[in-house]
Formats: C-alpha cells, sequence, structure tokens
C-alpha cells in the first residue's frame, strides 16, 4: 500500500507554513500526488512531535497522508498509525492548522474520522482550538504555542462520522492531537473550516438505532447493542419526537423496554410512569456547543434512568442536557456522561430513513392530512397493517387492527398527532393534523 509521510511534506511545510490559511477553507487531501510537489496540499499544516521516539522501524509514524483505507475509497486521509515507543511511555503529536477567521462573524467546523482498531486500544484523541497560536513562536517545549481549549476528545466509531461545532472568528488555529504507546489509530478527512451553516436541528421523529456504555466518550466496550441483533424489539420501535415548536415527546407505544430500577422485571412491558411518554416537554438545541436539553417530568433520549448525575432517572429539575457528537440530515450521535466515567451513547436514525422503515411501510400513502372526520391509508400490499394513534404527549388515543383503507378520526379534537402503522415487525410513524 502507498504510504506518503510528512518526513519529504514536513521539511516543505517549514518553508511556506509562516502564512495562514483564510477561512473559509476545505481540505480532503485527495490532490496529493506520490512522488510530486504536494506543499499546496499542506501549506499552513505544522507537525509537532513531544513524547518518546517511536521504535517499531517502520514509517509510519506521527501524521502521515494515505490513500486507500477508508471503508470503499482510495481517497487520501489524514492518518496516524498506532505508533510503538518504549513500554511506560508514548508518543504526543500534533497536527496544527494556522488559521484566519476573521473574514466571517461566525466559524462552522467539521470534520470526519474514524478508526479501524478496538476503541479498547484508545489511549487519546483530542481536537483543539487556539485563538493566539502563531506559528511563527514555535512550540512551548511540551506542547505548541499559545492558549489551547479542548473541542472533543474520545475514541472515533469505525465508520466515517461528521463531527461539526461553530468557532469564533477569533480563532487562530485547529488542532488534532494523539497520544498512546502502540494504541490504535486515527483518520482525519473532509475538514470545513466556514465552509457552511452549521445549521443542523434535531427536528423530527427519530429513533434509536444501536447503544452502547463504556468509560470514555464515544467507547461502548463495557456494553453495546443494536437493531440489527433483533433483541428488544419493544425499544428499537420506540420515537422521540422533535415538533418545531419546542414540544418534545416519547411515543412508546403499548410496550417498551424495562429494566429493575423501575420496580419491574426486566423485559418488554408497558410503559412505566412516569417515563411513559404522558407528560409535556420541550427540547432546545445550542448549535455553538452542541448541547441538546430535554425537559419535562419523565421526558428522555436513549435511556430512562441516564442523566447527567447517575442512572437513577431522576435527573435534576427533570432535565437533562445531551452532547450531540456528530449530526447530519438523517442522523446523530448522542452522548451523555451519567456520573462520573460512565458514558452512555446512542447512534439515532431519523425515523423517515432508519433501517426499521423500509419497502412497504415506505410506500404507504396517508391521506388527507390534515383531516376532518375519516383519514384513508393506500397501501400497493395486499396485507393490512395495524394503526395506532397517539397524541402530542405520547398518549394512545385510537388503535385499529387489520386497516386497509378509512379510519373514522370524527371523534379525536383538533391538535397534532402521530400515527404509528404496523406491518409485521416493522414500524413508521407519520405526523398527523386533525383540523
Amino acid at each position: 500500500m502507498k504510504k506518503i509521510t510528512f518526513l519529504p511534506l514536513f521539511l516543505l511545510i517549514t518553508q511556506v507554513a509562516l502564512s495562514q490559511a483564510d477561512a473559509p477553507y476545505f481540505q480532503d487531501f485527495n490532490a496529493i500526488v506520490a512522488g510530486g510537489d504536494n506543499s499546496s496540499i499542506v501549506e499552513n499544516w505544522n507537525q509537532y512531535s513531544y513524547g518518546a521516539q517511536t521504535n517499531d522501524g517502520d514509517i509510519w509514524n506521527g501524521w502521515s497522508l494515505n490513500p486507500g483505507l477508508a471503508p470503499s475509497s482510495d481517497a487520501y486521509t489524514l492518518y496516524h498509525d498506532d505508533d510503538e515507543t518504549a513500554t511506560g511511555t508514548g508518543v504526543d503529536n500534533w497536527f496544527v492548522l494556522h488559521l484566519d477567521c476573521t473574514s466571517l462573524s461566525e466559524v462552522p467546523f467539521s470534520y470526519d474520522e474514524f478508526q479501524t482498531f478496538g476503541s479498547q486500544y484508545y489511549d487519546f484523541h483530542g481536537v483543539y482550538t487556539s485563538e493566539d497560536y502563531d506559528v511563527a513562536n514555535g512550540d512551548a517545549g511540551t506542547q505548541p504555542n499559545g492558549t489551547w481549549t479542548l473541542l472533543r476528545e474520545g475514541a472515533a466509531t469505525t465508520t466515517p462520522t461528521t463531527r461539526s461545532f461553530t468557532l469564533p472568528n477569533t480563532t487562530t488555529a485547529i488542532a488534532f492531537r494523539f497520544t498512546g504507546e502502540y494504541a490504535d489509530n486515527w483518520f482525519i478527512d473532509n475538514i470545513s473550516i466556514g465552509g457552511g451553516s452549521n445549521d443542523f436541528s434535531p427536528e423530527g421523529t427519530w429513533v434509536v438505532s444501536s447503544l452502547g456504555v463504556g468509560p470514555n466518550q464515544g467507547d461502548t466496550g463495557w456494553w453495546s447493542n443494536d437493531v440489527s441483533s433483533d433483541e428488544r424489539a419493544c425499544y428499537y420501535d420506540d420515537a422521540y419526537v422533535f415538533n418545531s415548536d419546542g414540544s418534545f415527546a416519547n411515543v412508546l407505544g403499548d410496550e417498551t423496554w424495562l429494566e429493575g430500577w423501575q420496580g419491574v422485571d426486566e423485559g418488554c412491558g408497558t410503559p412505566v410512569a412516569p417515563h411513559d411518554g404522558t407528560n409535556a416537554a420541550t427540547w432546545i438545541y445550542d448549535s455553538s456547543t452542541g448541547s441538546l436539553t430535554i425537559s419535562g417530568l419523565g421526558a428522555y433520549l436513549g435511556l430512562a434512568k441516564a442523566h447527567n448525575g447517575g442512572e437513577d432517572g431522576s435527573p435534576a429539575d427533570d432535565t437533562i442536557t445531551y452532547i450531540v457528537s456528530s449530526s447530519s440530515e438523517t442522523e446523530m450521535t448522542i452522548d451523555i456522561e451519567a456520573g462520573s466515567g460512565v458514558w452512555w451513547r446512542y447512534q439515532m436514525q431519523i425515523q423517515a430513513t432508519a433501517n426499521l422503515n423500509e419497502n412497504i411501510l415506505n410506500s404507504i400513502k396517508m391521506y388527507p392530512n390534515p383531516a376532518n372526520d375519516y383519514l384513508n391509508f393506500d397501501t400497493n400490499s395486499n396485507e393490512n397493517i395495524d394503526v395506532q394513534i397517539f397524541d402530542i404527549l405520547g398518549k394512545s388515543v385510537l388503535q385499529l387492527e387489520n386497516v386497509r383503507n378509512l379510519v373514522n378520526v370524527s371523534e379525536l379534537k383538533s391538535g397534532v398527532y402521530f400515527v404509528q402503522m404496523t406491518l409485521g415487525a416493522k414500524k413508521e410513524t407519520k405526523k398527523l393534523i386533525i383540523n
């Protein structure tokens, strides 16, 4: 496999990198030419190496550019290998981009990351920003010059995941820092600074596709499970509804996953108050910090027990603040530290694209919407569907089996509802307005 190390490139950097990259800035490293002059690609980037010397005898040391390791791609990525040093020591390598963001009022920052080694080998991945770094000032002995703020730390996922943030326009540098002794690896790609607005919103209906827990953010080494396991079906069909008016609802249906702390046997069962979706709740998302706050008695994301103070289902002031670690139009990664050193992670999908909603359910037409007296369901299948309608607080108000066409909704009050359609083990939820 071809691999370009920064040894030759870094000699070029020392000649040209005293300038700053002007935001907006984007780099995917795909213009690299093996054996060619790549100074323009790594211009304004600088590598700083601290810690111990490597002793593994290969050229894959420090930060490098590597083609063909991204899943299903031959494109180049920024890469840090599992450098081996003397036992008990370790490398400490920074890769820093010198920036000028003053032309922007707000600076959205995003990048893709992944790793191919298990999280059990993780030591430290950190993403930093500085407002006073200047490449002309060299390093400070144990780190690059300037004051650095840790923006994110944690092991990467094994599939490319986008991380998104908003920086102040006084930012003068971003940095990726890797430490460890024969640790994991780390890939960085598609670095965008000021390239577009950080306009993600969780508005919509979401389901959990996987969850896990571990000692560090992003580490699910203690326990994990996902929808493909065919376990906990009553959990993976739970819906988390973020309405445009700021209201939030847990739509749990007749069954959800219960645990012993709720005073019942573990397994599928009728939702237990107050975590049954019957109380009013709200949501607030802060794109500048990536924080997502759910407020309301019994309201939650992922697991009812996990909140900022522990795992007993009783958050202070009935409020839980989660971290949106990465996001896109169809997916978001939610992290929460449920007490010291206990990190839960939930991978969520917008329900319209979730794995649970495929084939027949996707083709069902529900009309009219808004509705008055009757609601019609058209499907291309000969199979009947089960229909359950919930109000905005998650309370079931109408349930019908073997539906093929008209449903009488004349007794429902005016307002917003959620219609859950079930076909076999698959479910889909659609928003309904009753006039």
